[in-house]
């Protein structure tokens, strides 16, 4: 299976990630929440948009930890894709970065994210494998 992220799978607009925050299911692996909604019935579709808090100071340090948690979906969104298309469920999910402001750019890394991140997504695959 390819890993990339097509568009199709980013989740956009204002009013998605409204409605998803606060009609959705909220799960956390510091520094990482999870919203989502998770619907039957459909084609295993999957849509992850990507947020970060206020509270990281200056928009290029945003952008980048943007740019991190995208990466560490794609690493390990493969799984969970095959679980949604087999169990026929969509998935609608916003990931925000709550941590604290890091000093500097370099101080956001794949390392440090993409852990909680594949904890989350497992344990959305592990709710759609109870689901049976």
């Amino acid at each position: 299976m390819r890993q990339t992220l097509r568009k199709s799978e980013t989740l956009r607009g204002y009013r998605s990630f409204t409605t998803i925050i606060s009609n959705g299911t909220l799960i956390v692996a510091r520094p990482v929440r999870l919203y989502y909604v998770l619907e039957a019935g459909s084609s295993g579709h999957l849509q992850i948009g990507y947020t970060v808090s206020r509270n990281v100071k200056g928009a290029v340090l945003r952008n980048r930890i943007k740019r991190v948690l995208r990466e560490a979906v794609r690493l390990h969104k493969g799984t969970l894709v095959e679980a949604l298309r087999h169990r026929r469920h969509r998935l609608s999910a916003v990931l925000l970065y709550a941590g604290q402001n890091p000093t500097h750019r370099g101080a956001v890394r794949l390392a440090s994210v993409e852990q909680p991140v594949a904890e989350l997504l497992r344990q959305i695959g592990q709710l759609l494998a109870d689901r049976t």
